[in-house]
């Protein structure tokens, strides 16, 4: 994992949800810390909360109102000021909105706070992010970016399609990808990477400040299947990945052939193998147990995972990598990427998130009870 100590990190919407569990979380790694506030009184329970948490580290809090570009310029400007280099940024101040309203500029407030804040902020701060030495842009996004389609230029505000606010929103989430992934290429010879990030369904206070009807009716459905908040910071940037591991190559350099003597299916972070011949499974399993990086996982294991399957169907073999490793090239793709899930869910980095708009028949604790639970799913639609 990538060692934090005395990096200067600076995470926007800091005094609850995600913003906060973050700012506790990294605390205990001793990095500086520079978090944004909007409310004095949050702020200052942050700040005794962190010093609980990790007495010597440094931390620091800016007041900014991310609806409001004068007040993101000058919160930068004392940052840029203050700061010879940045290490780390997380941009996670948002908002939800059920009702219309604009900011002082005429923008619709999600979008403005969501994405224009995340735009402009990293703009800002981008020349102290550049350098011979790594640094990392984290855009928490959502999933609910799927809300949308695509982006809606022609009325970006929705002045008069506001509805309940969720198309906005997933709207502001698209436009948080988009940026993300240009920013991502255009940072490529720069030493920054820049990744987004779905932390799952989180109970946090966003949204907390619609006193609509609608609001709290969305807040109490979904809170059944939200994360505690420093669950969902655990999530940040996923497993940092140091080094890629050619499995493929290490296979077939074996006097077998893929397709006859077996087959195999190379994920991100494991391999599954079906065999054939019985000399292909007897070499390919002396090969991968003596493996640096990863194993084989026992029969028992795979059975308290949920994934052993009658009949091989999941594979007569599965290997998985250790946290930090990344199979490349793989069938998932063939350049190696800096963050990745999928390892073995004992790692602090790997989670689940099951949502649902009303509770299961039965909790799923395995791939196999999400199974029975989409089949059930199905036949009463």
């Amino acid at each position: 994992m990538w060692d934090l100590k005395d990096k200067t990190v600076v995470i926007t919407g800091a005094t609850n949800g995600i913003g906060k569990a973050a700012a506790l979380e990294l605390a205990k790694q001793g990095p500086k810390l520079l978090l944004t506030f909007r409310n004095q009184e949050l702020a200052d329970n942050l700040l005794a909360e962190i010093k609980t948490a990790a007495p010597d580290v440094s931390v620091e809090i800016i007041y900014c109102d991310f609806s409001m570009q004068s007040s993101i310029r000058e919160c930068s400007k004392e940052i840029v000021a203050s700061q010879n280099k940045i290490d780390v940024l997380i941009n996670n101040a948002g908002v939800v909105n059920t009702s219309y309203h604009e900011t002082s500029e005429g923008i619709e407030n999600t979008f403005a706070v969501n994405h224009l804040g995340y735009f402009l902020f990293t703009n800002l701060l981008l020349n102290k992010m550049k350098g011979p030495e790594e640094s990392r842009i984290i855009n928490v996004s959502s999933a609910a970016h799927s809300f949308v389609k695509d982006m809606n230029w022609e009325n970006i505000n929705f002045k008069d399609d506001f509805g309940q606010g969720m198309q906005v929103y997933g709207q502001s989430k698209l436009a948080n990808l988009l940026f993300t992934r240009h920013l991502a290429i255009k940072l490529s010879t720069d030493n920054v990477s820049v990744n987004a990030i779905h932390p799952g369904g989180v109970n946090t206070a966003l949204g907390s400040q619609n006193k609509a009807l609608f609001g709290k009716i969305l807040k109490v459905m979904l809170k059944p299947f939200f994360r505690s908040p420093l669950k969902g910071a655990s999530d940040h940037g996923m497993a940092t990945v140091s080094e890629s591991v050619d499995l493929m190559r290490e296979v077939e350099q074996l006097p077998f052939v893929f397709g006859e003597d077996y087959l195999a299916a190379y994920d991100s972070t494991m391999a599954r193998f079906w065999f054939k011949n019985p000399k292909a499974e007897v070499a390919i399993s002396k090969q991968l147990s003596k493996h640096a990086h990863g194993r084989i996982l026992s029969e028992h294991e795979l059975a308290e995972l949920g994934c052993q399957f009658e009949g091989g169907q999941y594979g007569d073999m599965v290997f998985l990598l250790e946290a930090g490793k990344i199979i490349c090239p793989s069938h998932m793709g063939t350049k190696p990427i800096t963050g990745m899930h999928g390892y073995h869910p004992d790692h602090p980095d790997s989670d689940a998130v099951l949502l649902s708009s009303k509770f299961p028949m039965t909790e799923p604790l395995g791939i196999t009870d999400l199974n029975a639970l989409m089949k059930h799913e199905v036949a009463a639609a």
